[in-house]
Parts: C-alpha cells; structure tokens; sequence
C-alpha cells in the first residue's frame, strides 16, 4: 500500500447495491452497502472512501442524492431494509450528517425505493415491501407522510385509499 496516499477508508468485502451521483459532479459518488453504511467515494481512488456515513441498522438499499444539490445544499436519501429512509446533510462535519429519520410508525417492511421530486426540493416518494407508498414533504411535515397509498390490499389495510 502506498504509504504518502493516508486519506480515507479502506473499503471491506461488502456488496454494493446503489450508486448515485451529485448533480454537476463527475468526480464523486455515494455508495449504498450491504454493510448498513454509505460510502462517498472518488472515481479516483478504486479502493477508499471519502466518508462513511453510518445509521441504518439493515442493508442500503438506495442511495439518491437531492435533484437541487449545490453548493448551499447537500442533501441525500437513503433507505433500507430496517424500515427507514434517512436524510444526509453532506454538508455536515463527520457523525453530525445524518439530519432525520423518515418512519411513518406503522410501517413494519423494508423499504425498497425512493426517488427525489424533480419539481419540489423538499418532497420525495419512498415505496416499501408491503405495497405502501408514501409521499413525504420536509417542508410541510417531517414527522409523517403527506400522503401514503397502498397499491395492494393485505391483511393490514382494509382499501386501497390514500391517508
């Protein structure tokens, strides 16, 4: 190992399951794991992460990185097999970025996707194992859902209606 090249983490034997670029940078990327962590890596540097962001306490399904990102704001979500999506604020000093947990309480599945708005810097979609969707707004409610609708009906919804 190059002895002059210190910054960073060695990355351990984890599969990688997403990827996703900031808006406007080449040079960067997030990396979700198997291992519960996000890695902010360099295309530069095959075998070290920039930054380890830790918080999920199941495998990271998705990594996506706010449509809006700039200089003022570094925002990316995460979501996982522990029933969460999280909220990054890159921005942040180490240990200090993870800026909110998204958990609508009866929610008891791994959630499987989410995806920014392209319109909204503060809303995104999250869709999770048992057919719940849930629309978030951070603006309006970072507690709760704005919206959740079921697109199949199991034994814990008695129709397909939105909250």
């Amino acid at each position: 190992i190059d002895q002059e090249r210190k910054p960073g983490t060695t990355f351990f034997m984890t599969g990688g399951l997403s990827i996703d670029f900031p808006k406007n940078d080449s040079a960067t990327y997030f990396a979700a794991t198997e291992d519960c962590t996000v890695n902010r890596c360099s295309v530069s540097y095959s075998e070290r992460s920039l930054d380890i962001y830790t918080g999920h306490t199941g495998p990271v399904y998705k990594v996506r990185c706010s449509p809006f990102w700039s200089s003022d704001c570094q925002i990316f979500l995460t979501c996982s097999y522990d029933w969460t999506v999280r909220v990054w604020n890159h921005k942040e000093q180490i240990g200090k970025q993870e800026k909110l947990c998204c958990h609508e309480q009866y929610l008891q599945e791994q959630v499987n996707d989410i995806a920014w708005s392209p319109n909204t810097s503060s809303v995104f979609v999250s869709v999770s194992n048992d057919g719940r969707i849930e629309i978030w707004d951070l603006f309006k409610n970072n507690l709760e859902p704005k919206l959740i609708w079921w697109d199949k009906i199991n034994k814990k919804t008695k129709s397909n209606v939105a909250k």
